[in-house]
């Protein structure tokens, strides 16, 4: 399951750290919880390296790597070069990148076999890419974004990409990257997702605002279709013939316009959640009185009962009139209006 964590207050987590599946990076001079949190879900001998590039800190928006290699702009000062290839496998191929984009991280989103990059990005750097990362370059909007590597991130089972990604391009993009992609978000709603979160093929940490709902997209997308067949979201006569968990696909409808055929999809979101009131049946089951003398008063009517009138009693003790409890429960909540005690 993805983990949460903060750097220094920051839940910028993609700003601060970079992994892949070879190596992880993370800021210098960090407090002790936030290595903590990557160190104990990477056992040994994984190599994470804390580090400076250029003499910042935000290592994950000026580097680019996958398991093969590791981009870093002109600026990395020879320490810092030389402390990094000391301390990577010696199968991690390290280069300068001379570009005017030089926060990498912000302009490349890639995994062990495909990259998307900004659009304008220099051709050098395209080759650097090529050939150090040993993967397919493509040059593409996110969204209509240029930083695709602030509003996507990838592994190799699956990518994250801006909500307002349209279904269309979440469909070319999968086509192109040959693995599922969703549109989502990150530290309760930011569109920043390379900024927010970092993911190899084993784990994902994401910034301490992210979510329940957020991470179990991300759980969903980044770790396997098949880990979340039935996913506790999906009903067991949800449709097999997708591609994307069905969870995933009820969250992108927050996204776009509803359309006919939607229409199923809704059918079992229906299906997922707990009723919200009390069947007739089990209303009958409450126990009743006739009221023989005028007596206190309703709570949900404000009412004083009054001789032959029926009052009905909760599994609490508290009593209302019959027929207003029962448009209460039957309506509106499972809950008594005056203690909150589920009557189910």
């Amino acid at each position: 399951m993805a983990l949460r964590t903060q750097f220094e207050n920051n839940n910028e987590i993609g700003a601060f750290a970079r992994l892949t599946n070879s190596y992880c990076l993370l800021a210098h001079g960090a407090g002790e919880r936030f290595y903590s949190s990557f160190e104990g879900e990477l056992a040994e001998p994984f190599p994470v390296v804390h580090t400076t590039i250029a003499g910042c800190r935000i290592v994950g928006r000026l580097t680019a790597g996958n398991k093969h290699g590791l981009l870093v702009p002109s600026s990395t000062t020879d320490y810092e070069l030389e402390h990094l290839k000391s301390s990577l496998p010696d199968s991690v191929k390290i280069q300068l990148v001379e570009e005017s984009l030089s926060a990498l991280g912000n302009v490349i989103a890639c995994n062990d076999h495909v990259a998307l990059v900004h659009p304008d990005l220099e051709k050098e750097t395209e080759e650097a890419i090529t050939d150090v990362l040993n993967v397919e370059v493509i040059r593409q909007t996110v969204a209509n974004h240029s930083l695709a590597g602030s509003y996507c991130v990838l592994n190799n089972t699956g990518g994250l990409v801006h909500p307002k990604t349209s279904l269309d391009e979440q469909d070319e993009l999968s086509s192109l990257l040959q693995v599922p992609v969703v549109a989502g978000t990150v530290n309760r709603g930011s569109g920043v997702i390379g900024g927010g979160i970092v993911v190899n093929d084993f784990t994902a940490i994401s910034g301490m605002s992210t979510t329940g709902a957020e991470l179990r997209v991300i759980d969903q997308i980044f770790q396997g279709l098949e880990h979340y067949k039935g996913s506790p979201i999906a009903p067991s006569n949800a449709p097999n013939n997708s591609s994307i968990p069905l969870s995933i696909q009820l969250l992108e409808v927050q996204y776009r316009d509803i359309n006919s055929d939607d229409y199923e999809l809704l059918q079992h979101l229906d299906d997922s959640v707990d009723p919200k009131i009390v069947p007739p049946s089990t209303l009958k089951e409450f126990p009743t009185e006739v009221v023989t003398d005028q007596d206190m008063m309703c709570s949900i009517c404000k009412d004083e009962y009054k001789v032959e009138q029926v009052r009905k009693y909760l599994p609490c003790k508290h009593s209302f009139h019959a027929e207003c409890i029962d448009e209460w429960l039957g309506k509106v909540s499972v809950r008594c209006p005056l203690d909150g005690q589920s009557v189910l």
